[in-house]
């Protein structure tokens, strides 16, 4: 089985494109990026009903499809936009499918194009048109499929004629597959696989990619040219050069030059195999000493050659060969088998399958002094010699050059001509376009959404209302609508019928009468004596082992059956299933088990307090702390099921003294309140603070009020936008506030507490306090808090404002309070402020806090300063 690099970003990201999104993907990546090993792996993954399709009939064998022409039976002439014969009326006859191609389109949920540099334009808006009308979607790229199209736009371009260009040209900017009109239209995502697997010569990376890019300076080349070299006749290379009658030459010469006996060896074709597809040669020629070329890989356990390993025949005769490759390892080679195929769509299984129609069987190798660039595309060579002065196409030297792993190994036959290194521009242009990470993020996060939402319906078709509530959630983890939260609503009053219909049931299996309870007491009892008795009797009998386990087997499910009926313990076990298991329980540490336990204790008799008190002695996080000091012990004997039951309901949780990460969070899916202190340990002049991964909180989608105190420097809070629910925030700490479009209470504390810019678009937001811990502020404006006040604009709906030790002088556009449309209370407090070594009072204001103060109260604005609250007459005596 393939393995990719896990390492890899690019791949990791390309794989959940496919399996969460639905939309087309481009993907690139230069020469030996591992393109052709990420298709093999999709391919044998099989995360969708997928067929794979190529431009020519070699590329389509190599990467187990069909060419593109054949499966859509597509003329090789031009077609233009609105060509006629795509036309309703016409399309069916000039496509004429049979019911199987047809189901199958229907059915097609992704299809791979590979090497699609060599595609034309015109060529991909015909695949758009035939797809939007079988699949009787015209309105979606490519009838709603998803196209995945993989290639390299600096290797080999499309084969036009001129005279067929003439006649494109008219409506295409160019003949390449990007300029087609659906690809144009749809938009792509565009990802680029950038690690290089096959070099690994730094020198040489970045000449390929300076011939790739169409940058050599004349330094480049000449450094490039330097390899114009005689190779030593002992050194086993192949020679790539641009044309095959040059190809043919060489390999035919030096066969004749070989003075062994000449043995040919004809394939077996079988079916449906037309010669233009042959993967190899019908008559394969060789002696003795003649160089070859794997053309296959190794299926085979040993895996001892792969596509494009070089070798000499070692010995030969007319059922046999064996070859010697450079390291003096001897191969057996075995006749492999190439398969000409025919999707189809298996109505019985629902699923798209690959039909073998066509059988190749031939030994996997050709005569290898010689081969075209063409034929090379997609190989990799430790030695070759490369005759690129006839260079005729854009990408041919390139594609040539970076078969290589070295420059040691490369060797020039000339020197290449600068003007025999091609790049046009549009593909220059269009290689730029690749899509931001930020782009496919939200694309994975959008399309993993939709994934779960689809299999939550699905659970919920069955009738498993726990997973279809499992997998709404992780749904709203990745994004939020209101189709999602109307789901999940109807899923919760779902599981509340079902259970209080379980609980109803519970209830009257229960009530049994003295006589039931005496009854069934009695058989109970009677059951277990006649196995006692039936055991007693066997092994006096000395009956074979067998059969007595086989008869009390028995006896023992009749006795469970009675007991099960008569304790009812099969309806709890079913009352209780819940996220939250005995298993989970015990896997948690020591830390997670005293905190869960205190909040069970506390958090219940202390919640009422949270919203309606502000007495220190009254709040929850006070008591728990007290509480959580008290060296608190978790006991062994604890009623697990009681627990869990009492952490299922738990709506409100405080996490203190915590170095774990906060996973175990993500289980209690109904907590609405939740606070968590960063700080390692007590005192004043204590530092160190936990570092915790808040991304986790997103799976809390019932969260509406979090409080985060005490918060190291480098939190990152900018996961927490994805909490469509949060209504109220309060942080201790200078990390930035990420953008809650429905928060409606904005509570900041710090010695600095920091709002960038980019924070003031809470336009939801109804109250807002930020108070600076410190009693001095720095004298550099741009980092202190509240430097823009003018962006108070952006809370339009602002009822409360208070500030705390960080009243703004004339710098900070303090005027802008008074500018409030819907302001009902403001309070701060100035005590001890100074900037820099000066009193705030000493700053001269372009408009005195007296007249922001007669301002607000002329408005009828409840205004507190110091602690005091200010009346007219009061405030002009203030300063």
């Amino acid at each position: 089985m393939l393995k990719l690099d896990k390492l890899n970003t690019e791949f990791n990201r390309a794989i959940e494109l496919i399996k969460y999104t639905n939309g087309i993907i481009f993907l690139t990546g230069k020469a030996g990026t591992g393109k052709t090993t990420f298709l093999k792996y999709l391919l044998e993954k099989k995360y969708k009903e997928s067929i794979v399709l190529a431009p020519t009939g070699v590329a389509a064998i190599n990467a187990g499809g069909v060419t593109i022409n054949s499966f859509f039976q597509i003329p090789f002439g031009p077609f233009l936009p609105n060509d006629i014969r795509l036309s309703p009326k016409e399309i069916n006859k000039n496509f004429k499918f049979n019911n199987s191609k047809k189901e199958l389109i229907s059915k097609l949920e992704l299809l791979i194009i590979d090497e699609v540099s060599m595609v034309r334009s015109d060529t991909l808006d015909v695949i758009d048109n035939l797809l939007r009308y079988f699949r009787k979607d015209k309105y979606l790229p490519f009838g709603g499929v998803q196209v995945l199209l993989i290639g390299d736009v600096f290797q080999l371009p499309p084969i036009v004629e001129s005279s067929q260009w003439e006649i494109l040209s008219h409506y295409y900017k160019s003949s390449f597959f990007f300029d087609s009109k659906v690809f144009r239209k749809s938009k792509p995502i565009h990802i680029e696989f950038k690690k290089l697997y096959r070099q690994k010569d730094e020198e040489f990376i970045s000449l390929l990619n300076k011939v790739r890019m169409n940058k050599l300076s004349s330094l480049d080349l000449k450094t490039l040219n330097s390899r114009v070299k005689e190779i030593r006749s002992k050194d086993q290379y192949i020679t790539l050069t641009t044309h095959r009658k040059a190809v043919n030459k060489i390999n035919t010469s030096r066969l004749k030059l070989n003075k062994n006996e000449l043995i040919q060896f004809e394939a077996s074709v079988e079916g449906d195999f037309d010669e233009g597809s042959y993967p190899a040669n019908k008559i394969l020629s060789l002696k003795k000493e003649a160089q070859i070329m794997f053309i296959k890989n190794d299926t085979s356990h040993s895996k001892k050659y792969f596509n494009g390993k070089l070798g000499t025949v070692y010995e030969i005769t007319e059922k046999q060969i064996i070859v010697k490759d450079n390291k003096g390892e001897l191969i057996k080679v075995k006749p492999a088998i190439w398969n000409k195929i025919r999707y189809s769509y298996n109505k019985k299984e629902k699923k798209v399958e690959a039909e073998k129609i066509g059988l190749f069987v031939q030994f996997p190798l050709r005569l290898a002094w010689a081969i075209t660039v063409h034929k090379s595309q997609g190989l990799t060579f430790e030695s070759l010699k490369a005759d690129l002065k006839d260079a005729f196409s854009p990408g041919q030297v390139y594609v040539a050059l970076s078969r290589c792993t070295s420059l040691k190994g490369l060797y020039l036959e000339s020197e290449i001509p600068l003007k025999a290194i091609k790049s046009q521009f549009n593909v220059l242009s269009f290689s730029k376009e690749v899509s931001p990470y930020r782009i496919i993020a939200d694309k994975i996060a959008q399309g993993k959404s939709d994934f779960f939402f689809k299999e939550s319906k699905k659970q919920k078709e069955i009738g498993k209302l726990n997973e279809a509530l499992k997998y709404i959630n992780k749904s709203l983890s990745f994004y939020s609508s209101a189709k999602l939260l109307k789901f999940k609503e109807s899923l919760h009053k779902d599981l509340y019928q079902k259970k209080n219909k379980q609980n109803r049931e519970i209830t009257n299996s229960l009530r049994f009468s003295g006589a039931d309870k005496k009854l069934k007491m009695e058989k109970l009892i009677k059951i277990i004596e006649a196995n006692y008795n039936l055991l007693k009797n066997y092994i006096e009998m000395d009956m074979d082992k067998e059969s007595m386990l086989e008869t009390l087997q028995s006896q023992k499910k009749s006795t469970f059956k009675l007991l099960n009926n008569f304790t009812n313990e099969e309806s709890v076990s079913k009352e209780l299933s819940s996220l939250l298991t005995k298993e989970w329980w015990e896997s948690l540490s020591q830390k997670w088990k005293k905190v869960l336990l205190l909040n069970i204790e506390i958090i219940d008799i202390y919640k009422n307090h949270i919203w309606l008190t502000n007495e220190w002695n009254k709040h929850p996080l006070h008591a728990y702390k007290n509480y959580y000091h008290k060296d608190f012990q978790v006991s062994e004997n604890l009623d697990i099921k009681k627990i869990l039951i009492h952490l299922n309901n738990l709506d409100s949780i405080i996490i203190y003294g915590i170095d774990d990460s906060l996973e175990p969070l993500t289980y209690l899916q109904n907590i609405k309140h939740l606070e968590i202190n960063c700080l390692k340990s007590e005192g004043q002049h204590t530092q160190e603070r936990y570092t915790y991964d808040f991304s986790i909180l997103t799976q809390l989608q019932n969260l509406k009020v979090l409080k985060l105190q005490d918060l190291p420097d480098d939190a990152d809070l900018s996961s927490l936008k994805d909490l469509k629910n949060l209504i109220y925030l309060y942080k201790d700490g200078n990390s930035s506030i990420p953008y809650l479009k429905n928060l409606k209470v904005l509570k900041c504390s710090g010695d600095e507490p920091e709002m960038r810019k980019d924070d003031f678009v809470l336009e939801n937001v109804i109250i807002l306090d930020i108070h600076n811990d410190n009693d001095r502020v720095t004298y550099d404006f741009h980092n202190t808090p509240f430097t823009l006040f003018k962006s108070l604009k952006k809370f339009p709906k602002l009822i409360y404002l208070e500030i705390g030790r960080a009243l703004p002088e004339k710098h900070r556009d303090f005027k802008i309070i008074t500018e409030l449309p819907n302001l009902k209370k403001f309070i701060c407090i100035t005590k001890s402020i100074k900037v820099g070594n000066r009193s705030i009072k000493e700053e001269f204001n372009s408009i005195s806090f007296n007249d922001i103060a007669e301002n607000l109260l002329e408005k009828k604005v409840y205004v507190s300063v110091d602690g005091k609250y200010l009346t007219p007459k009061i405030s002009k005596f203030y300063n």
